[in-house]
């Protein structure tokens, strides 16, 4: 037993070493994502600051984003590159959505969103292909090459119409539908969690959503949350939703959740507000899970710090660049649309309700 023991142990912490590693890699995609072109990174230490992460593991995702071609250094500094030297090869092309801050990090650490993880995840299949690839935050300013482009977070028609005449092969993930097509599973990721939530016997279920900026793409997951609680009779409270602009209004909502007359059983939340909920739920002094359940839905980087460990639905941003990857280049369909599946991740946040 000791043996298995210390063998568990060792795997546990490679397992929370690669989840650094990929915290730093992608955050550092997404601060050069909101940097213009020719504009300096902040300081190493500014940069360990806010991404959590040590000196070394930094350094090596900014060698990594310079052998991609993101960034140049010269003398001690960073500066984001974004046009292609004479002569390079480009591959494909990278155009990610920022018109209503979609590239800003997100949740309480400040970790960059799905959208600068998708494009890590392309980045690095790009590299592992011997691709070479662009990325571009403004239309206007992609080439128009003979190669294939991959389309994040588009909400305008117009946009994605262009997008489909001027380039040979275009895959658009999130955002409206284009001719070939990634779609998230918001809708039947919710209700994979709440029914997984019922299954466990919570009929009165906190939910933590996002409400998008886009009036055309608003509150998907919020109809499909009123559209399962009603099916099944559950009675939802006023303060049993609350949408996350920010922490301080993560914060806000979870205490009001429970300060009400009939809290929930269980809160639902993006796991990139878990911390929060955590950091609120213990302020209140509830244990996860006797006194209350949590489900997280999103990717794992957010979580692996958290006791005990939550459960949640793994709506992955590596699995939709996977999806468009493979749609891209692996099929021959002109026109479709994909949704990754999903699981759910059992950890220790959960636990059967009797009351």
């Amino acid at each position: 037993m000791p043996c298995f023991g210390d063998i568990f142990f060792t795997m546990a912490q490679i397992s929370v070493h690669q989840l650094k590693s990929e915290r730093a890699r992608s955050y550092l995609r997404s601060r050069l994502l909101l940097l213009p072109g020719g504009a300096a990174l902040p300081g190493t230490r500014t940069m360990m600051a806010e991404c959590g992460v040590g000196r070394k593991m930094l350094e090596q995702a900014i060698l990594e984003a310079e052998a991609d071609g993101l960034l140049v250094r010269r003398s001690r500094s960073a500066f984001r590159r974004t046009e292609p030297c004479a002569g390079e090869r480009v591959d494909l092309l990278i155009y990610a959505n920022n018109s209503e801050g979609q590239l800003r990090p997100v949740g309480t650490a400040g970790i960059p969103g799905a959208i600068p993880r998708t494009i890590l995840r392309l980045q690095d299949l790009a590299r592992g292909h011997g691709m070479t690839s662009r990325l571009y935050t403004s239309f206007r300013e992609i080439p128009v090459l003979p190669v294939p482009l991959f389309c994040l977070g588009v909400t305008d028609p117009e946009t994605l119409r262009k997008a489909d005449a001027e380039w040979p092969r275009t895959v658009t993930i999130s955002g409206r539908q284009g001719k070939l097509w990634v779609k998230p599973p918001y809708e039947d990721a919710t209700r994979a969690g709440l029914e997984h939530l019922a299954a466990l016997g919570h009929k009165a279920v906190g939910y933590l959503y996002f409400r998008h900026p886009d009036p055309r793409m608003r509150d998907r997951h919020l109809f499909e949350y009123y559209r399962f609680m009603a099916e099944h009779g559950f009675k939802v409270e006023p303060c049993y939703t609350v949408p996350y602009p920010d922490e301080a209004a993560v914060a806000s909502g979870i205490r009001e959740m429970f300060a009400c007359a009939r809290p929930p059983t269980a809160v639902f939340a993006q796991t990139v507000w878990l911390p929060t909920v955590y950091r609120v739920l213990k302020e209140l002094k509830l244990n996860i899970p006797w006194q209350v359940s949590v489900l997280g839905l999103g990717d794992t980087e957010f979580v692996e710090r958290l006791h005990p460990f939550p459960a949640f639905v793994n709506e992955s941003s590596k699995l939709m660049a996977e999806k468009a990857w493979e749609l891209m280049f692996g099929s021959a369909v002109t026109e479709g649309v994909v949704t990754p599946p999903l699981d759910i991740f059992e950890g220790a946040s959960l636990r059967r309700y009797r009351g």
